[in-house]
């Protein structure tokens, strides 16, 4: 027998074999009870279709040749026609994917394939797959992928304010203590041989460096808790002439230090509905921001409005003044924004930001009108009273 002809009746043989393997594969997905089979036209209608098929589009069984697919997935981007006379050759799940119209929450994914037999020249195999499951479970863990994302975030923030504590704690606190010991050492050593006026001075400064410390330690401390949700809130009617004496016993000595006069123009019946605490710790920050930035021998001005049941309190000096690029970020923690004052003032960076917060928390608004070399005016608005 001639070698040819055996070879050929052997490829006869594995195609026969091969095509009667394809046909029970194909027999066997065609009653597949996961994905369903669709012959389709090439205008999407349909010419034969598996159970599962009906089953997918449906949600029961029935003939539906002779139907569109367009009957029963929705195709807002006209993608059906395409994806069946153009099938792609790397299936991209997202571009294969239609919702249900006849269960709107279902999605089914389609993949195209041409047929290559020539009775059925412009027809595709349409392989079905409901995956609203997989679906759901991917969007899920997009969700939960996001969620760590943003958990990660939180915890880099974290991890920056307790270092910017910790900077704060090392550094800040150092320069104030250094100057409370070596003014005392001055005093303790030099005194009897100092001018009173030399020894008055020494004592102002004292004064300065010790109110530095203690706002700065009572700001970590208001930041902290207001950061944690542990701060409490209490408001009540306050008379804020009264409130204001308060406040300025407190700042008068760092004030005097710079020879800064403060005026108080607060009318003796104005009132506002606030925390007294947290107001405190508010108008503290800004006249102490005020001194810091305004040239010895000036003066800050402290100022009141009744606007729609609203006090708006205003602190201005005539100062450095704001940059402009500066202005937005003023009031974010993040920006850790710190310029030394007029007489080198350090800050933390924590004053108006705890503010914000502060003012927040009472329903009230912060704002800051500044131009460079001219000065700048918080304005601090809160509920005038209880109402």
């Amino acid at each position: 027998m001639d070698t040819s002809t055996a070879h050929t009746d052997i490829d006869k043989e594995l195609e026969t074999a091969g095509l009667k393997a394809f046909k029970k594969i194909f027999e066997k997905a065609w009653q597949s009870r996961t994905i369903g089979l669709i012959i389709a036209s090439g205008k999407g209608e349909i010419i034969k279709h598996s159970p599962k098929a009906a089953m997918i589009l449906t949600g029961k069984s029935g003939n539906l040749n002779g139907h569109h697919l367009s009957n029963y997935l929705s195709d807002p981007e006209s993608r059906l026609k395409q994806l069946i006379n153009h099938p792609p050759e790397d299936i991209d799940d997202s571009s294969v994917t239609f919702p249900s119209k006849v269960f709107p929450k279902h999605i089914i994914r389609l993949v195209p394939e041409i047929i290559s037999a020539p009775e059925l020249q412009n027809h595709s195999l349409l392989i079905l797959q409901n995956i609203t499951d997989e679906t759901i479970i991917i969007r899920e863990f997009q969700k939960m992928e996001q969620s760590l994302k943003d958990t990660n975030l939180e915890f880099k923030e974290i991890n920056a304010q307790k270092d910017k504590f910790l900077y704060i704690i090392a550094h800040d606190l150092r320069g104030p203590l250094n100057n409370l010991m070596g003014f005392l050492e001055i005093l303790s050593t030099q005194f009897e041989n100092n001018s009173p006026q030399e020894n008055k001075q020494l004592i102002q400064l004292l004064g300065s460096n010790a109110h530095s410390m203690y706002e700065l330690v009572e700001n970590l401390l208001n930041w902290a808790l207001s950061q944690s949700g542990k701060m409490k809130h209490y408001p009540s009617r306050l008379p804020l002439q009264k409130l204001i004496k308060r406040v300025l016993n407190q700042i008068n000595p760092v004030a005097g230090s710079k020879n800064i006069r403060i005026h108080s123009h607060i009318p003796e019946d104005a009132t506002v509905f606030a925390d007294e605490i947290m107001l405190i710790t508010i108008l503290r920050n800004l006249l102490s921001n005020a001194i810091k930035f305004s040239p010895p021998g000036s003066e800050v001005i402290i100022s009141h409005a009744l606007k729609d049941k609203e006090a708006i309190i205003t602190v201005t000096d005539f100062g450095t003044g704001i940059a402009p690029d500066v202005l937005p970020r003023l009031f974010l923690p993040s920006s850790s924004i710190t310029t030394p004052g007029t007489y080198g003032e350090s800050g933390t960076g924590f004053g108006l930001p705890l503010c914000y917060e502060l003012t927040k928390m009472q329903n009230g608004h912060i704002w800051v009108e500044s131009e460079p070399g001219k000065g700048s005016s918080f304005h601090v608005s809160l509920p005038a009273s209880y109402t």
